[in-house]
């Protein structure tokens, strides 16, 4: 049963949900968005958020904390 459940979330393969990624493999990103570079988040955020969702780490900070798509 986990293999058939593997298929049916979006897990893998080229995209998932929207179906609408492009070739960059980033489906359901949209400009702005950013990803958490505090060491061990990496968590992608929406480019409204000003810290991130998971660790609360700020967006912009002296080291740089955000990487922008």
């Amino acid at each position: 049963m986990p293999r058939s459940l593997r298929g049916g979330f979006g897990f893998g393969g080229s995209g998932s949900g929207s179906g609408s990624g492009g070739s960059s493999g980033r489906s359901g990103w949209k400009s702005g968005d950013w990803i958490c570079t505090r060491l061990g988040c990496n968590e992608h955020n929406f480019a409204s958020r000003t810290e991130c969702f998971r660790c609360n780490a700020p967006r912009e900070s002296s080291t740089g904390g955000a990487v922008l798509f």
